[in-house]
């Protein structure tokens, strides 16, 4: 059983969302289209795993959309992380929406300063 708002999965059984108190259905809901056919940019390149790591966990609790290109093909190709960048299939890149484009370099301007 799913939520159509939330998303949220429940077992069988329950019939509304606890935090909705919207009634369940039995298919999950349909993806939701987070980056759709918005204009991408670029706000940050890596090939560093950790940086990689970090990055996601900034936008994610900023709540930013963000796509990271080439990040699963880090792996791919034998190298692994190995190497700074991947020579194959190059460094992830990190794309949010053009409106998010000022927030996700404010929030990711944080990466660079030294700590207090």
């Amino acid at each position: 059983m799913y939520c159509p708002d939330c998303g949220a999965e429940y077992i069988e059984g329950v019939t509304v969302c606890e935090d909705c108190n919207t009634p369940l259905q039995v298919d999950p809901p349909p993806p939701p289209e987070l980056l759709g056919d918005r204009d991408l940019v670029t706000v940050l390149q890596t090939g560093d795993a950790i940086r990689t790591a970090i990055v996601k966990s900034l936008l994610e609790n900023s709540g930013i959309p963000y796509l990271a290109r080439n990040d699963h093909l880090q792996d791919l190709f034998g190298f692994g992380r190995l190497v700074p960048v991947n020579p194959i299939s190059g460094p992830v890149i990190f794309m949010v929406p053009a409106a998010y484009e000022h927030a996700a370099k404010d929030v990711l301007s944080t990466l660079d300063e030294p700590e207090a």
